[in-house]
């Protein structure tokens, strides 16, 4: 966390798969990582506790919404088992010695096809069609800074640079 400025806004985004730009809506939604659970319970603890197991998550869906079912909807189809997805911002700050200024936000998943909707037809609307994946990986960065990283597959878990599954790992 930075002292010298204040998160203001994205003022601009895109959205990339394997360098081709996407048409895609005004506002994608960030995929929700939760991890895995099981209850704790018994003698000396005051009632239930879900506790999260590190490194470990649940099925992590996305859905990613598309103004009209297209080519790029099709595209990411057709990737199936392997879908890349860059979403490059502009993430404008205000500087607490006044002013703003703007830094790069990146957001990269990948993942594969689990469906997609069609969308609806109607005169003189957007189609609001759209194609959900099943998240496998992901990473955001602000400027030059990772910010979280997550990958299923290989065993990363990594905020702000950390390793989150050190300790573990050196045990097994």
């Amino acid at each position: 966390m930075s002292s010298l400025y204040i998160p203001d806004k994205v003022a601009k985004f895109n959205a990339y798969s394997n360098g081709i730009k996407l048409g895609i809506t005004g506002k994608v939604d960030t995929p929700e990582f939760k991890m895995k659970t099981s209850t704790m319970s018994g003698a000396g603890v005051g009632g239930e506790i879900d506790s999260p197991t590190p490194g470990q998550w649940e099925s992590t869906e996305h859905e990613i919404p598309f103004a009209l079912f297209d080519n790029d909807v099709a595209y990411l189809l057709q990737q199936g088992m392997n879908v890349n997805i860059t979403y490059r911002g502009a993430m404008q700050v205000a500087l607490r010695s006044g002013g703003y200024a703007m830094r790069q936000l990146r957001i990269v998943e990948g993942g594969m096809v689990k469906g997609f909707k069609g969308g609806s037809l109607e005169a003189g609307s957007q189609m609001e069609a759209s194609v959900t994946i099943e998240v496998v990986r992901y990473k955001m960065e602000c400027g030059a800074e990772e910010l979280i990283a997550v990958d299923k597959l290989n065993d990363v878990y990594r905020v702000n640079g950390n390793d989150m599954l050190a300790a573990i790992n050196l045990m097994t």
